[in-house]
């Protein structure tokens, strides 16, 4: 693993939970959004077609108006009850404010994912196999329908605050912006156990590399110049750290 000494920040930003307005309309955007004019639309809906895709471009606008009400009743909450660092300790201080995004995003879902089903029946009669009717199109509206439910579903579990071993926060960024940035995080406390139960429990030995990395206590390093090999291979001023556990 190389950069070994920021293990810890990656695997918290991994295993962790970032959500803001921002990434939601993006998403949002990216599958079916008026262009500048506001007489035509632009996204990946507009490249198929069918009943089903009718269904969707609405479920995107549903979603889209839930999107401003929730981040909006959100921030106006933040305004006035949010504690000055942003942390959240417990269920009970988000009374008062309901989270009305998770439904809209999971109907999005079972939309998106219901017209991926039917164009894989249509591929399926068409060749007589399994198959999707678009290709490159269908993967793609696969992707946008498991990102839709991530959404809908770190949204649930943000909302839950019912993990003891995380932390949640909220951060209000450019409020001088005509929408500020409204995200939602949460992150382990402690990740030292998370690593070892899903990394370094299912291997017998990691290499951490880092120009920066320390040791808490004496570890038994033993370093020895390399002599220089014929072949070139290796350089006389190498050095070679054995460990000793």
């Amino acid at each position: 693993i190389d950069e070994g000494h920021r293990i810890e920040n990656v695997a918290q930003e991994h295993l962790g939970l970032e959500i803001s307005n921002d990434q939601v309309h993006y998403l949002l955007n990216t599958l079916y959004r008026p262009d500048k004019t506001g007489t035509n639309w632009k996204g990946f809906l507009t490249s198929l077609k069918g009943g089903k895709v009718a269904e969707c471009r609405d479920a995107v606008q549903d979603a889209r108006a839930a999107t401003n009400d929730f981040f909006a009743d959100v921030l106006e909450w933040a305004n006035q009850k949010m504690p000055k660092n942003g942390r959240i300790k417990d269920k009970s201080a988000l009374s008062g404010l309901a989270n009305t995004l998770t439904p809209a995003l999971k109907k999005l879902y079972l939309t998106l994912k219901g017209l991926a089903l039917l164009r894989k029946e249509k591929g399926a009669k068409k060749t007589g196999k399994q198959s999707s009717e678009g290709g490159y199109d269908d993967t793609e509206l696969e992707a946008y329908a498991k990102r839709t439910l991530n959404f809908a579903s770190g949204l649930e579990s943000f909302w839950s605050v019912d993990n003891p071993n995380y932390v949640y926060w909220l951060e209000i960024k450019g409020r001088k912006r005509p929408t500020p940035r409204v995200i939602l995080k949460s992150a382990p406390l402690k990740v030292n156990q998370i690593l070892k139960e899903m990394l370094f429990n299912h291997i017998k030995t990691t290499i951490l590399t880092s120009a920066t990395l320390a040791c808490t206590a004496p570890i038994g390093i033993k370093a020895k110049p390399r002599t220089a090999k014929p072949n070139g291979v290796t350089k006389q001023n190498d050095i070679v750290a054995q460990v000793n556990p």
